[in-house]
């Protein structure tokens, strides 16, 4: 029993003079020559490689997650090796990126002694932002519809949300924001106010949408285009729901309207209008019905309604003898249509007798209607 005490105290403190020894031997100093450091320029994606000689057994740390050292293990933080001269490959992704170039440091350790043998500096130009519209062709800005949104898709390596924009501009839902990777479907159009879809929006005029991630870091800006409004539309705002069912005094002077529960909408000496057309081009045309004739027709510039386009007012002559009258503000692509024959293009044609036209405006053309009234030959009381 006595022996195998002796012979087990023996065998641990071998034991523990081997740790000794292999520790101190980790420890060791050295004394030999350090490799110069060298600095590698590089993108996301890259692979490059660098090659240095030690005088000792190594060990390699890189001090960033996106510089990885490629071991026959795999990628690695940190590998080892023995003394002489080695060529080591490096696997460079995008995490951590930034919009400015950020570096990682490659050091050796020999024995005890510690050095940055490699400098990596990984560049900000492979962060990006594509458009495209819906036929996945990249377009360069951003266009806005007038009353429809116009689709367009955003991709991006990072996630990103619009962060800065005119208040004129408008995305479907809301906002507009998405992840990395991904194309995300979003829709724009142009906030109305009756002046500015009037005329159209270039890229020399300025305007963008920036894009940027939560910490700012990541920012792109891509110009706003708007066509402005089509030829053929307009906008009118009237001054009451109705155009149609209005009584003007003889004098001209009360625009009057019955609503059928006793109570009446009524105004002053003229009715006020909001038009608004691609670059304020409309015209606007008046219809003269003697009163008890069926047959509409139109009197050319008719000398007694007056509509004044730099005030959008309206406002209506003395009458002598009781008579009808309509206006229509057209735009000035309808306008061009059918201004070789305003009455066949803009009245039905009378179902009995095709060869007379009625007092009824085609379907299309109601729109374009800013008052139906009848003006009595003696005032209105």
């Amino acid at each position: 029993m006595e022996n195998f005490r002796n012979t087990f105290i023996r065998s641990i403190l071998a034991i523990v003079a081997c740790v000794v020894v292999v520790s101190c031997s980790n420890d060791k100093e050295y004394t030999g020559p350090v490799p110069d450091m060298k600095t590698i320029e590089c993108n996301a994606g890259d692979r490059p490689s660098f090659t240095f000689t030690a005088g000792d057994d190594w060990q390699l740390f890189s001090d960033a997650v996106w510089c990885r050292l490629i071991t026959s293990s795999g990628e690695m933080q940190n590998m080892a090796g023995i003394a002489g001269t080695h060529t080591i490959t490096l696997r460079i992704t995008d995490e951590e990126i930034r919009n400015e170039p950020t570096e990682a440091h490659i050091s050796i350790r020999m024995g005890s002694r510690e050095a940055i043998i490699v400098k990596v500096v990984r560049g900000a130009d492979q962060l990006y932002m594509r458009l495209y519209d819906i036929t996945d062709t990249p377009i360069y800005a951003i266009k806005i519809g007038y009353i429809d949104y116009v689709p367009f898709l955003v991709e991006a390596n990072f996630r990103f949300s619009a962060v800065e924009y005119p208040e004129w501009v408008e995305f479907y839902g809301g906002e507009l924001s998405g992840v990395p990777g991904e194309q995300t479907e979003s829709m724009a159009r142009i906030v109305t106010d009756g002046v500015r879809e009037r005329y159209p929006i270039t890229k020399e005029d300025g305007y963008v949408v920036t894009f940027a991630d939560a910490s700012g870091n990541h920012v792109f800006s891509f110009p706003i285009i708007f066509d402005g409004m089509n030829k053929d539309e307009i906008a009118v705002q009237r001054p009451a729901k109705n155009y149609y069912g209005w009584s003007v005094a003889a004098d001209g002077r009360s625009f009057v309207y019955d609503n059928g529960d006793g109570t009446q909408q009524r105004f002053e000496e003229e009715m006020s209008y909001m038009v608004t057309a691609r670059e304020d081009d409309y015209e606007i045309v008046m219809y003269e019905h003697p009163s008890g004739n069926d047959n509409a027709y139109y009197e050319d510039g008719a000398s007694w309604i007056h509509f004044d386009k730099q005030r959008m007012t309206l406002s209506v002559d003395a009458a002598q003898e009781a008579r009808e009258g309509m206006v229509m503000a057209l735009p000035r692509g309808v306008y061009n249509k059918v201004r070789a024959d305003f009455i066949g293009n803009i009245f039905k044609r009378d179902a009995e007798n095709d060869a007379y036209y009625t007092r009824e405006v085609r379907d299309d053309f109601l729109q374009y209607i800013l008052i139906e009234f009848s003006q009595e030959g003696a005032a209105i009381e």
